[in-house]
């Protein structure tokens, strides 16, 4: 929500020819740049490989002044944002599946593009129509794309790594199950 990076701040802490390693601090806020519970930051250090790998480690630093925001210690843990370098979406990922999700058993989840509605527009919680998911340990998420790697990304269901709220009502309905809100 920081766009013009009022509390921002990034450092490359090594660049060469086997990773480059960046740390990024901020903090959190909303459009009208009110920090969550007036104090919350996080850091993020990503070590970024030449083969496109990537690794993120989040900390985050729950705010302890207000409560102003709500709860500060849940966290988004995992978001996929393309850039496609000037042309349409449509060109970069495969459309028969553009999308998955898979359990730590191999049960996996795919998508076409376009993502079908209302996944599309984060209305349904996957749970309403794959239950199953609510009982996997951990996530692969991946996205597939076009003439080059595809990015992926797995995180544990632990509320001791990843602090989570419980599945959430929507307008759709919710499991209300014991697992973060999963919705593409």
């Amino acid at each position: 929500m920081d766009k013009e990076l009022k509390y921002s701040k990034v450092n490359i802490l090594e660049s060469g020819p086997v990773r480059a390693k960046i740390h990024w601090h901020y903090a959190l806020c909303n459009p009208r740049y009110e920090i969550f519970n007036g104090n919350t930051t996080a850091d993020e250090y990503y070590t970024v490989y030449p083969d496109g790998i990537a690794i993120r480690k989040l900390v985050g630093w729950p705010g302890n002044e207000s409560d102003f925001g709500g709860n500060s210690i849940f966290w988004e843990v995992m978001e996929f944002i393309l850039r496609s370098g000037g042309t349409t979406i449509e060109n970069v990922v495969n459309k028969k599946e553009c999308f998955s999700f898979q359990s730590e058993r191999g049960e996996k989840l795919s998508f076409p593009w376009p993502i079908p509605k209302p996944f599309a527009e984060g209305q349904e919680p996957l749970c309403n129509c794959y239950p199953q998911v609510k009982d996997w340990k951990f996530y692969i998420g991946r996205v597939y794309l076009k003439d080059r790697p595809d990015p992926f990304c797995m995180f544990v269901k632990d509320k001791k790594i990843f602090p989570y709220k419980p599945c959430a009502s929507t307008s759709y309905g919710s499991c209300n199950g014991d697992h973060p809100p999963l919705i593409i």
